[in-house]
């Protein structure tokens, strides 16, 4: 009868034991599991900003040259607009107008009746961005940054609606060549958008150093 008993009697210790390492084991799998799955995401965040980086690289120095480009260009449209008047003819003698006419040569007959509008659109590219919001990584990026390249590709976005409408501008100047004001609106539009690109460029350089870093 005794020993009836004790072929039933549990043994605890081994089956907390047993049941310890199964819970260890489960936890461990999980922790490796969300390890792994941490790693992913940190290389496609490290991914995607390396394509950013890349992209306002480029963009950057894009920037740069037609920035200098439609500069030079705003530049004589200021200066010609003061010197002709609300029908583009000129206000002043030929003679008078020599050293204009030479520093702006690549825009101006010599008679100045021919005006060349060397404009360069900006043509930005927003590929790695657009990629990038199209998934779910931005969620799992440092909202600061995220914030930020969302307000530099925002600034971008107007840069693009100027090179949509910088050619309607053109074509409105060459059907009214004679109406200053034309001639004034394009200026202006100009302007702008080198305001506008002036802003983008210090934005683009602050940020690549961050991510970089």
């Amino acid at each position: 009868m005794v020993a009836k008993d004790r072929k039933h009697n549990i043994d605890w210790l081994n089956h907390f034991v047993g049941l310890i390492s199964v819970l260890l084991g489960v936890l461990i799998a999980f922790g490796l599991n969300s390890w792994n799955e941490s790693r992913k995401e940190d290389r496609v965040i490290q991914t995607v900003l390396v394509n950013i980086q890349d992209e306002m690289e480029n963009n950057l120095r894009k920037l740069d040259s037609t920035y200098l480009a439609n500069k030079n260009l705003r530049d004589f449209l200021v200066e010609l607009l003061k010197v002709v008047d609300d029908k583009m003819d000129p206000v002043k003698p030929a003679d008078s107008l020599i050293g204009f006419r030479q520093k702006y040569a690549d825009y101006i007959s010599d008679d100045l009746e021919s005006i060349s509008i060397l404009i360069e659109l900006f043509e930005l590219s927003d590929v790695a961005w657009t990629t990038a919001g199209r998934t779910n990584v931005l969620s799992s990026m440092d909202y600061e940054l995220v914030s930020d390249l969302a307000e530099i590709y925002s600034i971008q976005k107007r840069l693009k609606s100027f090179d949509n409408s910088i050619t309607k501008e053109i074509s409105n100047v060459a059907s009214a060549e004679k109406d200053k004001r034309a001639w004034m609106k394009m200026m202006k539009d100009i302007d702008t958008a080198l305001t506008f690109a002036a802003v983008l460029k210090e934005a683009y350089k602050k940020k690549i150093e961050d991510i970089k870093n």
